[in-house]
């Protein structure tokens, strides 16, 4: 197919609903950004990934795989969209991970559905990407959402949602997922800003620049900036000025001090003399000490300077509590204006694993992501955070039970390679990414009930289709910090958000 200056625009479903039986078993894989190579590629669990979706496919009964957005990244591959899709497929660890997923959809009793995300937004309009996305990872459905009907052990039925969660970003959701022209400012950023700092990268390490798409959480950016900017300043500073000052201070005190030990050898005898010596020694050694406490504490002084700068924008290991409980407590509201009835909504899109009790018996879970990302950890002296690397591989799993479905929140680390400096070791008060990788476990595991609870008193069916008719995520309080009113909408009327 030849791209045109108009491509063809055929949408994909904006939702597909499926069945899953008490047998069956929910995958939901997010945000694993395959790009093709290059410098604008983080991923490297393929191996992990591949492992992951033969497990799947084992497993005795209904077997649906979500794959919940973002999995091609082709703002980061660039050119056309199909251009961007043959350069991603093209790409070993893209040909492994679509072996892996058409192998499972060929079993029988196995679905596989992609949740389109806003990397990979242009697979919801463009028939011919979608096409050769679909033939390579054997799709079967297209969409923007789905929901599934589990059955639970006791007959029951509970309805998953699951979504790829941009749309309470308000930097990155579309107004017109249909329209090629609808471009979000997050997708400038990338192609404009992320994409130039990757290809940096190899001509400038020493600015590590490249890591900025990784920071995690984004609105920490600020802040990793002047991170990086200080711990690499002051380790030059250290290793261009204050070492090679200190020599000078040798030096220049070096004739004095000679002189000086020549007469006191030559009084060496005298009781009065020696109790000069040991003072002169403690002088000196109390004006080293003095200078290194100014040094430190200059060096405080400006690093948490432009740490509280910085905070400005958030971001902070101290506010990292605050921002989670308003982002489930956004996504306890997405449910409601969703479908009221349903008691699971599965997204992603933030890189950040998360899964919580949504209230009234839901639970609403992130799956993080398959990249590797760069995480603050606190710092002495109160100085700014330190970035250390992790890959923690963080997906999530949905199984039928007595009364309900679990939901639980696996994590597979992987080895972290990224070298910290011997300042940054020395001030950051937690510890490094582990540095063997480690087997897959449960992180978290909730109960999701049938049939929510009561909803909140001020919810109404008419006000949720008002809400949904009147764009409800285009406004301010959707970018994942929701008003007053919405920070309780996932607890009932006596239990606190969570």
């Amino acid at each position: 197919m030849t791209e045109t200056a108009t491509p063809e625009v055929i949408p994909c479903p904006e939702e597909v609903s499926l069945e899953l039986g008490s047998d069956g078993q929910i995958v939901f894989v997010s945000d694993v950004h395959l790009t093709g190579g290059g410098p604008v590629a983080d991923f490297d669990a393929t191996t992990e990934l591949v492992e992951l979706l033969t497990e799947l496919g084992r497993h005795e009964g209904g077997k649906l795989l979500l794959f919940g957005g973002d999995i091609f990244d082709l703002l980061q591959a660039g050119g056309t969209p199909v251009e961007a899709v043959d350069r991603v497929l093209a790409a070993q660890d893209a040909q492994a991970v679509a072996a892996a997923s058409a192998a499972l959809a060929a079993v029988p009793d196995a679905t596989v559905v992609y949740v389109v995300g806003n990397h990979d937004s242009a697979l919801a309009w463009h028939p011919e990407a979608r096409r050769r996305v679909g033939e390579a990872f054997g799709i079967d459905h297209f969409a923007l959402r789905a929901r599934v009907a589990v059955q639970t052990l006791d007959g029951r039925t509970v309805t998953v949602l699951a979504e790829h969660g941009h749309a309470l970003d308000v930097y990155n959701r579309h107004s017109d997922p249909y329209d090629p022209l609808d471009t979000p400012a997050g997708d400038h950023v990338v192609q404009e800003v992320v994409n130039r700092f990757d290809l940096l990268a190899p001509e400038r390490p020493e600015l590590g620049l490249d890591q900025i798409d990784n920071v995690r959480p984004s609105a920490a950016v600020p802040v990793w900036l002047v991170s990086n900017f200080f711990y690499r300043f002051l380790r030059r500073t250290l290793r261009r000025f204050a070492l090679p000052l200190a020599g000078l201070f040798v030096l220049l005190h070096l004739p004095v001090a000679t002189l000086v030990l020549r007469d006191l050898d030559r009084h060496r005898r005298s009781e009065e003399v020696a109790r000069m010596t040991d003072r002169a020694i403690i002088w000196l050694f109390a004006i080293v000490v003095v200078d290194l406490i100014l040094f430190v504490v200059l060096a405080a002084f400006l690093g948490r300077s432009l740490r509280d700068a910085a905070s400005v924008y958030g971001g902070t290991p101290e506010n990292d509590e605050v921002d989670q409980a308003r982002r489930a407590a956004a996504m306890g509201e997405l449910l409601t204006i969703r479908d009221p009835a349903a008691s699971v909504l599965l997204g992603g899109h933030t890189h950040r694993a998360l899964l919580v009790p949504g209230g009234r018996g839901r639970v609403v879970a992130d799956a993080g992501c398959w990249i590797e990302g760069m995480v603050p950890v606190r710092a002495w002296f109160s100085l700014p955070p330190v970035f250390v690397a992790a890959y923690p591989c963080t997906w999530l799993r949905v199984l039928p039970a007595a009364g309900g479905v679990k939901v639980s929140l696996w994590e597979r680390p992987l080895a972290v390679t990224r070298r910290l400096s011997l300042l940054e070791r020395v001030v950051m008060r937690g510890r490094p990414g582990p540095p063997k990788p480690a087997q897959a476990r449960i992180v978290r595991e909730e109960l999701a009930l049938p049939k929510p609870g009561a909803l909140r008193p001020d919810w109404t069916p008419g006000a949720a289709a008002a809400a949904a008719t009147d764009d409800p995520l285009g406004s301010q309080r959707w970018a994942g910090l929701p008003t007053a009113s919405a920070g309780s909408a996932g607890a009932a009327p006596d239990e606190p958000a969570r």
